[in-house]
Formats: structure tokens, C-alpha cells, sequence
């Protein structure tokens, strides 16, 4: 009997392959799989296989494929199971207990494909790929339908597909100009913020979806102007700005966009000049969430937050941005609201100088620059203007609540 075992192990010891796509088998993987140890092709998908993935070393697998089954475990170290492994997924195995993406021990890895889609990943991106070191093969990685969380830092020259649409994921997608030869990027359903970035180097890109995030400012022209574009997603966002006008040829849904709220008005064509000015010294804030909830459409007087317009003129006399954790600094766009009585943007995290260019508003009577970094070469404005320019003693947090910001201004003094 030892004998007969013995041989059975040995013959299970020269496989090298096996493929059991969809044909229902209901069963547990057994924990001696680890004797198939010259495996290195296994294709288990479409069955209904229980339990948790074997804690099994397998040294030669380089390809591994579970997807739609009822796995209920994953091994923390399923990489580190398997150090010549090219291609792993995991889609669609809705039994799966809450796990972490593994952390990546080699810097020497292998893999080049690795899918996890709806499979009940939770944590972050970091340890996994480790700002792009972790993986320097990587050509897919499709994460989407799951629960990560946090911001995402790495780059990849190899990268051609990336999927991490439906998740809780974070941040601004800065990240996106380190992928130089993404072909497909799908990031919508997520809390991603900020303004997009340049586009000009990612000339591979030919699929590219963002919508229900929490995206603002201006559709930059270096994604308009792509050319290689074949599908664009923007809407649910929080867009402002003339309506982009992609090619014929590139799929969008802009005018969906513009209908739910995004950009100045709902036609191509150039939004009106208060707009414009007012959405330069949002750039200068760095295009605040907070601003752009509000400042939508394509009259500012159209209650706008801290934006107050005489009503017979239609001329903006006022500004309260106070306490609104507003980042970066003050445009020298202020300047050109001829009409502004009264500009209030104490309370915020306003760095660098208060410019030269507010002496030219002719009407000013009240300045509030205080509690932001100490202004640096205060301009001397005529008396009749009230200054309030005390720095603060520390940086706002960035979840300060505004406290005064949206109601009445009183500009008499």
C-alpha cells in the first residue's frame, strides 16, 4: 500500500497542467494539492468550489485561474505561495471572506496579470505595489467592485489595463501621468477629487471613464485634444467650465454631464465673463470642492456661495470666502471685479502675498485676509479701506467647518 501511494505521488509530482473550466464540480480543494509541484497551468473557473484557496506551495505555477466559484478564504500569502506565478485571477467569487491585497515580498515578481474583480478586497494599493516597484511586469490589473480605500501612488511603464472603478478610493489621480502606456483606465464610482491632469504623454490611452467622483475645475485641453480617444465618461462630477468639445469619433457623455450640473452651460461656446474670472481665482484655490458644489451654471449671482451682486447692475460688490479651508492663494483676478466693495477670506489656508492688483479696485472699503499664513509685503491701501490682515498662529486643518461663509455681508463701516 506505501508503495502504491508512493507512486501515486510521483505521478502527480509530473503534472504540469490541468484544466477543469465549468464542468460543476461541487467541491473543497484538499490540503496535499501541494504534491502536484511541477503544476504550473491550473484553470478551475466556472465551477462551484468551496472553502478556503489551500495554503499550498506551488513553485512552478504560473498561471492560476478561480474565477466565478465560492471560495470563501485567500491566503495572505498567496504571491509568496506561488514566486513564478504570470497570471492570477480571482472574478467573481462573491463567498469570499474580507481580505487585504498581498504585500509584495519579491522584488522580483513575475506577475503579469492579476484580476480580482467583485471578490471582496478590502485595504489599500500601497503594499501591494508599493509605488510601482512591487510588480514591474504588471500589464493588468483589474481591481474594480470591491472595497479599497485610500489614495493611489505608483507608476508603470508596462501598465495597459487598469480597472479600480467601484471602490471607496481616494485623492486626487496624479498617479495616471506615471502610466505612460495605459491603454484603458477605469476609475469611475470612487471619491477621487481634484482637478484631472495633464494628458499630453498618455498617448496610448483610448478608454478612459470618471464619472460619480468628485472631480472639479476645467476639462483640461490636453484630454480634449487627445486624438487617440475612442470612449470618454465625465458625468456626475463636478466640472465647471465651457462644455468640452471632443472629436465625432470619441464616445462621451458630456451632454448628460452638462445636464446633471457640470460645466457653464449646457451648448459648447464660452461661459459668461464673470464666470471666467471667477473661476480663475477657483484656480487659484485649487478648485475647492466647496466652490464647485455651489458655483455652477452660468451666473454667478445666482446664489452662489459668498457671492453678492448689486441687483439693479448685476455687478459682483462682494465676496465672503471665511472659513472655508480654502488652499493656495489669492489670484490677482480680484482685481478685475471693478465693482467689489467688500473681500473676505479670513479664516482659510491662504498662503503668500496680498497683491498689488486689489489697490486698483476702486470701490474696496473692507479687506479681511486674517487668520491665513502671514501676507508677506502688505500693499498700502488708502485709508478708507478697513484692513484685517492678523495671521494665524497654525494651518487650518482641512476639514475646518466655514462658519460664516454665505451670509449677509455688511459692507457699511
Amino acid at each position: 500500500m506505501q508503495t502504491e501511494e508512493k507512486k501515486t505521488l510521483e505521478t502527480c509530482g509530473r503534472v504540469v497542467s490541468i484544466s477543469a473550466q465549468g464542468v460543476d464540480l461541487n467541491v473543497t480543494l484538499p490540503s496535499d494539492i501541494h504534491h502536484l509541484s511541477k503544476l504550473r497551468f491550473l484553470d478551475l473557473r466556472r465551477n462551484r468550489i468551496t472553502g478556503p484557496l489551500p495554503q499550498a506551495l506551488f513553485p512552478e505555477l504560473k498561471t492560476l485561474l478561480v474565477d466565478r466559484n465560492s471560495f470563501t478564504g485567500v491566503p495572505p500569502n498567496i504571491l509568496a505561495l506561488m514566486p513564478m506565478l504570470t497570471k492570477l485571477t480571482l472574478n467573481d467569487n462573491v463567498e469570499l471572506k474580507e481580505w487585504e491585497l498581498p504585500a509584495a515580498r519579491s522584488p522580483h515578481s513575475q506577475l503579469q496579470v492579476f484580476e480580482a474583480r467583485n471578490a471582496s478586497v478590502a485595504g489599500t494599493l500601497s503594499l501591494f505595489l508599493r509605488s510601482g516597484s512591487a510588480h514591474p511586469n504588471l500589464v493588468r490589473l483589474l481591481l474594480a467592485n470591491n472595497r479599497l480605500a485610500g489614495q493611489v501612488m505608483f507608476s508603470s511603464t508596462m501598465l495597459r489595463y487598469l480597472d479600480l472603478s467601484h471602490n471607496m478610493l481616494t485623492g486626487t489621480i496624479e498617479f495616471i501621468t506615471g502610466l505612460p502606456n495605459v491603454q484603458e483606465l477605469r476609475l469611475h464610482d470612487n471619491a477621487f477629487t481634484g482637478v484631472l491632469p495633464d494628458f499630453s504623454k498618455l498617448w496610448r490611452l483610448r478608454v478612459l471613464t470618471l464619472s460619480q467622483n468628485q472631480f472639479t475645475g476645467i476639462v483640461p485641453v490636453s484630454l480634449i485634444n487627445h486624438g487617440g480617444l475612442t470612449s470618454v465618461s465625465l458625468t456626475e462630477n463636478l466640472f465647471q467650465g465651457p462644455l468640452p468639445e471632443f472629436p465625432r469619433s470619441v464616445q462621451t457623455d458630456v451632454a448628460h454631464a452638462a445636464y446633471w450640473g457640470s460645466f457653464c452651460r449646457p451648448e459648447p461656446g464660452p461661459c459668461q465673463e464673470r464666470v471666467v474670472l471667477l473661476l480663475l481665482i477657483a484656480a487659484a484655490f485649487q478648485f475647492p470642492v466647496s466652490l464647485a458644489t455651489s458655483w455652477k451654471g452660468n451666473d454667478p449671482c445666482a446664489g452662489w456661495l459668498g457671492v453678492y451682486c448689486d441687483n439693479s447692475t448685476g455687478e459682483i460688490i462682494g465676496i465672503n470666502l471665511s472659513h472655508l479651508a480654502l488652499n493656495g492663494t489669492i489670484s490677482p483676478v480680484f482685481g478685475a471685479l471693478r465693482s467689489l466693495q467688500a473681500l473676505l477670506l479670513g479664516g482659510n489656508n491662504l498662503a503668500g502675498v496680498v497683491l498689488q492688483s486689489l489697490l486698483r479696485l476702486p470701490s474696496l472699503r473692507v479687506l479681511d485676509v486674517s487668520d491665513n499664513a502671514a501676507p508677506e509685503d502688505m500693499p498700502h491701501f488708502r485709508s478708507s479701506v478697513l484692513i484685517l490682515a492678523r495671521a494665524s498662529r497654525e494651518p487650518k486643518a482641512h476639514g475646518y467647518r466655514p462658519k460664516v461663509a454665505g451670509k449677509p455681508l455688511v459692507i457699511s463701516i
